[in-house]
């Protein structure tokens, strides 16, 4: 199979076609700057991805790249992503269009993307945890809406998000509408826009977070509505 010069890519072709099979992908490293996307998976459900290493890969290319085919109604689910390290990837991780997505225990630094670098977009039920992400050109994590497809129901928690070119931490309203987001006992410090984005968000609990030495400021809350309560700023 030809994989465009990815070091494993798993795609199941087709508008509607899922692998429903469970995957299971552990013990992975990953180390050169001559391929795309260091693993790029596409419409495979019931995903494990674990314990891996990926780093260096080319200019405009993820570390992990996980998707799903429709953004108006994504189908793929069951994604997790957990134990591993994604450095000088220009991605990162991005995961789009998924239901079900967990990422937890993940450290990123070194990426040059736009946007940021846990990026999810396009999804239901996400749950990130123990991400620690620094040195990235843009934000460390960052959640938005998707083209046509209304996200719901994420929990950001016990992350850490520092010395990075964007927001420690940016949830937004884009192309969709976000509701039912939950960020807490996340540290966010030293980052060139804020430590806590939320952007055009409905139903909103920002808790028990510390943010210290942003530069736009510490926590920002706009449009939407909810509750901003208990986090240590300066």
């Amino acid at each position: 199979m030809n994989n465009g010069g990815r070091p494993l890519c798993i795609v199941r072709h087709g508008a509607t076609g899922i692998i429903t099979e469970d995957v299971e992908i552990s013990n992975i490293y990953i180390d050169t700057t001559s391929v795309l996307d260091g693993i790029y998976i596409s419409n495979v459900a019931n995903l494990l991805l674990e314990n891996f290493i990926i780093k260096n890969t080319f200019t405009g290319t993820c570390g992990i790249a996980v998707y799903g085919s429709s953004a108006t109604s994504p189908t793929v689910t069951r994604v997790k992503i957990k134990n591993g390290i994604v450095a000088n990837c220009p991605g990162g991780v991005q995961v789009t269009n998924i239901n079900d997505v967990t990422i937890e225990s993940l450290t990123c630094y070194g990426s040059s993307d736009t946007y940021g670098k846990v990026s999810i977009q396009g999804f239901s039920n996400a749950f990130l945890s123990n991400i620690h992400s620094y040195n990235n050109t843009s934000n460390g994590i960052f959640v938005r809406s998707n083209e046509g497809f209304n996200s719901s129901s994420l929990v950001i928690q016990n992350c850490q998000s520092h010395d990075n070119g964007g927001s420690g931490i940016k949830v937004a309203e884009l192309t969709g509408t976000i509701t039912d987001v939950i960020i807490s006992n996340c540290i966010c410090l030293n980052n060139s826009a804020y430590g806590i984005r939320v952007e055009n968000v409905a139903d909103y609990i920002v808790f028990l977070n510390i943010a210290l030495g942003n530069t736009s400021g510490q926590i920002s809350t706009s449009g939407g509505d909810g509750i901003s309560d208990h986090n240590i700023v300066s």
